[in-house]
């Protein structure tokens, strides 16, 4: 397991979950929770735990500028909501694209950081 690896995955997953949602949002039918939503959020889940378990020691021991274990925290919480939100067409949308953004926003900064560390 690697971070860029487990941070690609999550990125993947995040945008997997923008998809359902705008498909969500066309179409208006909600996701069945144990058909759909369960199963979803329980893989994004197990990335998260992936993402986790590697990305905090990197970032103690790279100390890579302007990334701080706040910033995970809060990506960790916001892809919860998105894997969830997903499925509901009445969730806000510019709610749900703010959290997106910024969670995508982060996870780029994470892969930006670790492709300049091996280039160093």
């Amino acid at each position: 397991m690697s971070v860029l690896n487990e941070t690609q995955k999550l990125k993947e997953l995040v945008e997997q979950a923008h998809s359902i949602y705008l498909s969500r949002r066309e179409n208006g039918l909600r996701g069945d929770f144990e058909k759909e939503v369960k199963p979803f959020v329980y893989k994004v889940d197990l990335q998260m735990n992936q993402f986790e378990e590697v990305v905090r020691p990197w970032l103690q021991q790279e100390k890579p500028l302007y990334l701080h274990p706040s910033q995970i925290d809060k990506v960790m919480e916001n892809i919860e909501l998105i894997s969830v939100q997903a499925f509901f067409p009445e969730s806000s949308w510019k709610r749900y694209h703010q959290y997106v953004q910024s969670t995508v926003y982060v996870l780029d900064c994470i892969i930006d950081a670790v492709n300049n560390v091996k280039k160093a």
